[in-house]
């Protein structure tokens, strides 16, 4: 039987005080990016959705990055729209600056 699991494009070592514990983070293709950006700054100013359409522009891999933080808060604390948007333009400028290089260079 053939494995399930999605491919992945990288593992992320998320260092915890006990150790490290790997994040593995599967591969979208570019329609399930540009639809997963639709929806995740679909209430955003246009501002906010051209900075973000920028990193996914840019860098697929840290839009994913953010899109899944962004989700990850909405689940846990119930983040409200304001906070979502302040979010996604700081890591966005945040991006930016570093010249939308690659959150994890891996090894």
């Amino acid at each position: 039987m053939k494995d399930s699991k999605p491919t992945c494009i990288k593992t992320i070592q998320n260092s915890y005080a006990r150790g490290t514990t790997p994040l593995t983070i599967p591969k979208q293709s570019k329609s399930e990016l540009s639809v997963n950006a639709d929806r995740l700054v679909s209430n955003q100013s246009n501002y906010i959705k051209k900075l973000y359409r920028q990193v996914l522009d840019a860098n697929s891999f840290n839009a994913m990055i953010m899109h899944d933080y962004i989700l990850a808060e909405e689940a846990e604390i119930n983040i409200q729209e304001s906070t979502k948007s302040d979010k996604i333009k700081k890591l966005c400028l945040l991006s930016r600056f570093f010249g939308h290089r690659k959150v994890c260079q891996g090894r």
